[in-house]
């Protein structure tokens, strides 16, 4: 399945992707494909962001890591159900399971340990 951010979808259609030199692999240890590397730009409530992204056909949404968190002053509101980004929260648009839901649906469910 093609995701979103797979270079023939029309967002990347221009991007020039650039080379990735590792392997990158899910928690349940499955490589996932990467195609290469891309810097994105982006905003959110009027702030200018980029996020140096992999693109891969096997991932259907951004994932943001730690890293890019820490480096713009991220922080998670659980009980308000915001994030925090630079100083300016910022409530989710809607109401989701975390990206990790999609690889493992049933860690969820308090069965699967």
């Amino acid at each position: 399945m093609k995701g979103p951010l797979s270079p023939e979808n029309w967002y990347l259609a221009n991007a020039k992707l650039g080379p990735v030199d590792f392997k990158l692999f899910a928690a349940n240890s499955t490589e996932i494909s990467i195609l290469g590397s891309v810097r994105l730009g982006f905003t959110v409530q009027r702030m200018s962001l980029f996020a140096d992204l992999l693109v891969s056909d096997e991932v259907e949404e951004i994932m943001l890591g730690i890293d890019w968190l820490t480096e713009n002053d991220c922080k998670w509101h659980f009980v308000e159900k915001q994030i925090e980004i630079e100083g300016r929260k910022v409530p989710p648009e809607k109401p989701r399971f975390p990206c990790w839901y999609k690889a493992c649906p049933g860690k969820l469910d308090g069965h699967n340990g």
